[in-house]
């Protein structure tokens, strides 16, 4: 603005000087202005970004290979205006007594000095510092025999943003700073403006960045820890000036400072925005909207898989199968569900897919159709030929059965629909890769350690050795001649046992017979443990329960994959997920799947109001589906206040907060059923002194009776007045332990005695016991407790 209207005033100037008598003093006042712009610009321009890369010995040669391709996906556009960033390289350790780092570094300073690069001129400064780790801090210790600990990132991280905060490193002084680790990679030009601007844009932040945008965790993402799932990774933007910067660094130190690194930096953050689910504005500043990077690690990364994102951190890019030289077509096993089965030909129809030629086994009659696939959507037109085939044998030897004459061959059937978009991972020696189930993950579930005992026998047949891992039909290419081989082999060995709990051939016995032939070497096999790429399909639906006495396939491995079939991941498209909006789904156009996206913030805003003497829960729905609300209080809390609140849609409620006693705090925990998943929230309330209240009225008290101070001191009520009439405590609380001679496994737990102190004219006492959720719910009632004695309760 100000650089605006200096603007103005030197065009003023000018006017002025060309009609002056005497024109030097006016020349003098332009040059002033003129300069004062220039220093204006030239603050805009200097950089408030810093970009970091860390790296430690183990990446000292990748730091140098790395920046070829900055070559090729130059960082800016050299026209823009866009400001210019620091560079930092900052080395785990101790720059001065590493000769290999140090080497390295001073060639990529000494080219960045002499321009020799066409990235350089992407940079305001260049600057080599180092985290001063020692060998003994320095680890990341990923090996899963191993113990996990990830002290060196944890610590070098905390030093980067000290060091930043503080201004202790050359370059002055930065707002914010982009964290750029070796396995994050450039995939389209200008990727440092989009981050500069994006993030702009996206102010205020925390931080900024993305969480993680792979399908690796769909299988189990349920089992993993909330604060794993939605983490943002560490390679994102970070605000120094964000008002909570110093609060979750503080955080991380702390915890740092015990030791405790089996947890990263980037996942403790996410905890500590998790912990406190009140603070909305610390959550609304988390956030992992960013498009300029995307989160793929330990992914296959086809380059169509690409979205808007021009940055990718972790996995291994490979290529697609090239469909002008190769030819692939689909097996679906129908079971005569005719919706299932219209969602997957309508996904072959409308969505991009390598395959053009589909057989459909049904139990019902046989036809044929040919489909003109467009160009817009498939790059090439072209045609599908489904055929439906009546099946005469069972199910699960139809892609055995199959009349297929492409060279090579995938299964599905109508659980599943075919995959949007559906590529292919080729290797780059020009082979179909396998992604396989580790065989660590394999024993944990009885249908996969059922499959690949049934393949050892098979292999033993053949002489062959029982491959590594569990293949799952869904990222299997088979090769078709090969295939007719295999299945006839099989049928010549197969027992045919009473119950079998594998029925059929499978991925497994495939590879077991490739294996005897010395035929492996078509493919390129990768471990899921290293790296995962999407199938060719997308499980929609859990199989009935296998009743057979033999089955593996039981309700426990049934409820579990029940589970993880959310509501966003059994969409199988585009717009199905992004009307799903307020499930929190949002598509993954490189995955071709719907997820649920970070839902940190609740579809209900839940607060803690005072009113006088009196606080307050106001629960106001932000969505229009209703939201049910579990209202649980600590023991302080009248336990009446337990109950179940529904929102209806963009709906609010008041509760008001009772006390028991006063000069205390209770919580409220605050359970919230949304749409697709629950939050939790605790919400913390203090009674003050001045706001002591009496015991709530009832027809059994003689204190609340009295209407006096006279009649309510009478000794004979033990009554209290204080503006009104309310009775002391009559009776006395003490945990006494159980007598270890009695047997009871459990002496070490006291037992609650409580004794009255009545007498015969107050009558009987009411008690009203309120237990935490850690002790037995029964113990929750009222007691009659008599004047003089007592009761005992375990």
């Amino acid at each position: 603005f100000f650089s605006c209207a200096v603007y103005f005033c030197k065009l003023g100037i000018i006017t002025m000087y060309v009609s002056s008598p005497r024109p030097k003093g006016f020349l003098r006042l332009f040059v002033w202005l003129a300069v004062v712009q220039f220093a204006i610009a030239q603050t805009d321009a200097d950089s408030k970004v810093a970009l970091v890369r860390p790296f430690a010995p183990s990446d000292i040669y990748q730091l140098a290979a790395s920046f070829d391709r900055w070559n090729t996906y130059l960082p800016c556009d050299t026209g823009s205006s866009t400001a210019r960033p620091d560079l930092y390289l900052c080395f785990s350790r101790d720059l001065n007594t590493d000769a290999a780092a140090k080497n390295v570094v001073h060639s990529i300073l000494q080219q960045y000095r002499n321009d020799t690069e066409p990235w350089h001129s992407c940079f305001n400064n260049l600057f080599a510092v180092s985290a001063g780790l020692t060998p003994s801090e320095d680890q990341y210790v990923t090996n899963t025999t191993l113990a996990y600990t990830a002290i060196g990132p944890n610590l070098q991280f905390l030093r980067i943003a000290r060091n930043l905060a503080d201004q202790t490193w050359e370059g002055g002084s930065h707002d914010r700073f982009m964290l750029m680790e070796m396995d994050t990679r450039p995939v389209k030009k200008g990727w440092l403006d989009a981050m500069i601007l994006e993030s702009k844009a996206n102010e205020p932040f925390t931080i900024f960045g993305s969480n993680y945008r792979g399908h690796r965790w769909d299988a189990f993402w349920l089992r993993m820890p909330e604060a794993l799932r939605y983490h943002i990774n560490g390679n994102a933007m970070y605000n120094l000036a964000d008002p909570y910067f110093e609060d979750w660094y503080a955080n991380l130190s702390s915890i740092f400072a015990d030791g405790r690194h089996e947890v990263a930096y980037d996942v403790r953050i996410s905890e500590y925005v998790l912990e406190d689910r009140i603070n909305l504005d610390l959550f609304r500043r988390y956030k992992n909207t960013a498009k300029f990077i995307a989160n793929y690690v330990h992914m296959s990364i086809v380059p169509g898989f690409h979205g808007d994102e021009y940055m990718i951190h972790g996995g291994q890019l490979v290529n697609e199968m090239p469909t002008d030289t190769e030819t692939i077509s689909l097996v679906v096993s129908d079971f005569d569900n005719p919706d299932d089965l219209k969602k997957i030909v309508d996904a072959l129809k409308e969505g991009y897919h390598p395959f053009r030629e589909v057989f459909i086994y049904t139990p019902n009659n046989e036809t044929s159709e040919t489909i003109a696939l467009s160009a817009d959507v498939h790059g090439v037109a072209d045609n599908m030929t489904i055929k439906y085939i009546k099946r005469t044998e069972a199910a699960h030897f139809d892609w055995c059965n199959a009349p297929v004459t492409t060279k090579w061959m995938a299964h599905t059937n109508v659980y599943f629909t075919v995959r949007q978009p559906t590529r292919i991972p080729w290797s780059l020696a020009g082979k179909p890769i396998l992604h396989y189930t580790g065989d660590n993950y394999c024993s944990q579930f009885g249908v996969c350690r059922a499959s690949k005992l049934r393949t050892a026998l098979f292999a033993s047949s053949l002489g062959a050795d029982v491959l590594e891992g569990h293949y799952r039909m869904s990222d299997m290419v088979f090769h078709t001649a090969r295939t007719k081989e295999f299945c006839t082999a099989w049928r010549a060995w197969y027992p045919d046992p009473a119950c079998d709990p594998i029925q059929g051939p499978t991925p497994d016995d495939y590879l077991a017979y490739l294996s005897s032939q010395q035929l492996l070497d078509m493919y390129e096999r990768i471990n899921k443990d290293r790296f995962d790429a999407p199938g060719h399909d997308l499980q929609r639906i859990a199989p009935a329960v296998d009743t057979r006495s033999c089955s593996e396939y039981t309700k426990k491995e049934r409820d579990e994959l029940v589970a993880n079939l959310t509501t966003c991941v059994v969409i199988g498209t585009q717009a199905e997920c992004e009307a799903a909006s307020e499930a929190h789904c949002v598509w993954r156009s490189a995955m071709g799947s719907c997820y649920e996206f970070m839902a940190i913030e609740p579809p209900v805003v839940v607060e803690l109001i005072r009113n006088g003497c009196d606080s307050q829960i106001k629960m106001s729905s932000v969505i229009t589906t209703p939201i049910t609300m579990q209202i649980v209080p600590s023991q302080e809390l009248v336990q009446s206040l337990s109950q179940l609140v529904v929102l209806q849609g963009l709906e609010s409620k008041t509760l008001t907060l009772t006390f028991l006693d006063a000069n205390i705090q209770g919580e409220v925990r605050v359970w919230i059923q949304g749409p697709a998943k629950r939050w939790e929230k605790t919400l913390r309330a203090t009674l003050p002194p001045s706001c002591l209240i009496s015991s709530p009225p009832s027809s059994g008290n003689p204190c609340s009776q009295q209407d006096n101070q006279a009649d309510c001191e009478q000794a004979t009520l033990s009554c209290t007045w204080n503006g009104t009439c309310f009775g002391t405590v009559p009776f006395d609380l003490e945990l006494v332990p159980m007598d270890p001679c009695s047997g009871s496994p459990d002496f070490n737990i006291p037992d609650l005695k409580i004794t009255s102190g009545a007498t015969v004219q107050m009558g009987p006492t009411s008690l009203r016991l309120l237990v935490s959720k850690e002790l037995n719910a029964a113990m929750e009632q009222t007691y009659v407790l008599q004047p003089g004695g007592s009761i005992t309760i375990s």
